[in-house]
């Protein structure tokens, strides 16, 4: 599979701006529409990094992975959805796009404020105690791989699977990769690192 874990950010949460309208969805249509949506970006940011080449087997576990890490701040953004009384308007945009980042003018700023202080919250829980060399990790993936900031948690979380053993070879690559994060001094020295190591290395 392809490096990096830059794929995950499609699953970013970000900014709106806008007054939403139209009648506040209920508890059941916040759970559903969110959850397809970014369980989709999960299967569809895994497929695009993955490759045709990739095997379907190891494609399927990385986007159960994905879907698993990311569950505290998908509960998270529901729960913001139902506190806040997102709008029917916001919903059927998500479900018409099935992006949460092509909706953001369906919220208001409180709304957007409130969603981000929660799934920041959930993500910090799910994220303790993860390894230093992986919290290297993923500030250069997010720094010099073009990962946004909301996949941090999913960087953490397959970073650690990855340094306790996972077999598959893209928990391999990214044990490499998380290596030279823990050598490196800037994003050049990262590349690099990464580069040479993928040379004389390969996944077993």
């Amino acid at each position: 599979m392809k490096t990096s874990l830059a794929l995950v950010a499609v699953l970013a949460f970000t900014a709106c701006k806008k007054e939403s309208a139209g009648t506040a969805a209920n508890a059941g249509d916040c759970a559903a529409v969110i959850g397809n949506a970014i369980d989709e970006a999960a299967r569809t940011g895994v497929a695009s990094g993955a490759g045709s080449a990739a095997p379907k087997a190891e494609v399927d576990k990385m986007v159960n992975d994905m879907i698993v890490s990311l569950a505290p701040v998908k509960a998270a953004t529901v729960k913001a959805c139902v506190d806040d009384k997102w709008s029917a308007d916001a919903l059927t945009c998500l479900k018409q796009k099935g992006s949460i980042t092509d909706c953001d003018d369906k919220l208001t700023d409180a709304q957007r404020t409130h969603r981000d202080e929660l799934a920041n919250e959930a993500s910090k829980k799910a994220t303790a105690g993860a390894p230093a060399a992986c919290e290297k990790y993923a500030n250069y993936e997010i720094k010099c791989a073009g990962a946004d900031e909301g996949a941090r948690p999913t960087i953490l979380d397959f970073c650690t699977r990855a340094r306790a053993g996972n077999p598959d070879p893209t928990y391999q690559l990214i044990k490499l990769e998380s290596g030279c994060a823990e050598t490196a001094t800037d994003c050049d020295s990262y590349k690099s690192c990464i580069e040479d190591k993928k040379k004389t290395t390969a996944p077993q």
